[in-house]
């Protein structure tokens, strides 16, 4: 928000006409919201941190890294894409699951349904 007053504010001094830049989607206007995003961030955060070393590897390279899942069932000593792919989809589960069991020790119910 404030990047976007400030940017707002040097166009308005260029002599631009500028519309309002509307808020970005994942960027929350309130407190409220910014601190159970901030708590979701947390929880999610605790629930990948728990998982094995080989699940946090194979999400890290396919998500963040954007390898193809050829190469990571090779670097991770698979079967084949297949198998990269059934092991991403529990190592998911798995995260899902702890975090939804974090969710519910917090005692956010909101938390809960994600």
């Amino acid at each position: 928000a404030i990047c976007r007053n400030n940017w707002q504010s040097e166009l308005r001094r260029r002599g631009r006409f500028t519309q309002e830049l509307k808020a970005a989607p994942d960027e929350p206007t309130d407190l409220d919201e910014l601190l159970a995003t901030e708590g979701r961030n947390g929880l999610a955060e605790r629930a990948l941190s728990s998982l094995g070393a080989t699940c946090l590897d194979l999400l890290k390279r396919f998500y963040l890294l954007k390898e193809p899942l050829v190469a990571i069932a090779r670097s991770l000593g698979l079967a084949g894409e297949g198998a990269a792919k059934t092991r991403k989809y529990k190592c998911l589960e798995e995260a899902r699951k702890r975090f939804r069991a974090l969710a519910a020790n917090a005692g956010d119910i909101n938390l809960q349904a994600q």
